[in-house]
């Protein structure tokens, strides 16, 4: 029998119900970034009434496509920015080009002391 390995495809983009999550933190966030004098307890209204966490998630839910197009324009703005990083990085980076062709083989001299005195003495002759 085979081995079959399948690789799933790179996933660009967070699935809905994901990015409902990813956004709804995003608004807390913003709401306490916003006002530094709130705390995590007093914007999210987990321990009151049934009523006031209803009344809360409607405002999230009625600001949604704001929140999101806000959301997504930062995404956007980091992503720019990073790209922009990549780049100053890569053109600081010297580029090495590499010859092209074969590369030269090296000569290794097997003769021995003798042979290369002889070989010395006849080229000087020569002159």
């Amino acid at each position: 029998m085979e081995n079959i390995t399948t690789t799933q495809p790179e996933v660009k983009k967070l699935p809905a119900k994901y990015e409902k999550l990813a956004l709804f933190s995003y608004w807390i966030q913003q709401q306490i970034i916003s006002n530094t004098e709130l705390t995590f307890d007093t914007v999210v209204p987990i321990y009151q009434s049934i009523n006031t966490q209803i009344e809360f998630m409607d405002n999230f839910f009625q600001d949604y496509n704001m929140i999101k197009k806000n959301y997504k324009t930062e995404l956007r703005n980091i992503k720019k920015k990073n790209n922009k990083m990549l780049e100053l990085q890569i053109i600081k980076e010297p580029k090495i080009h590499k010859k092209r062709g074969r590369k030269k083989k090296e000569i290794i001299d097997t003769r021995t002391p003798e042979e290369k005195l002889i070989d010395e003495i006849i080229a000087n002759a020569q002159l």
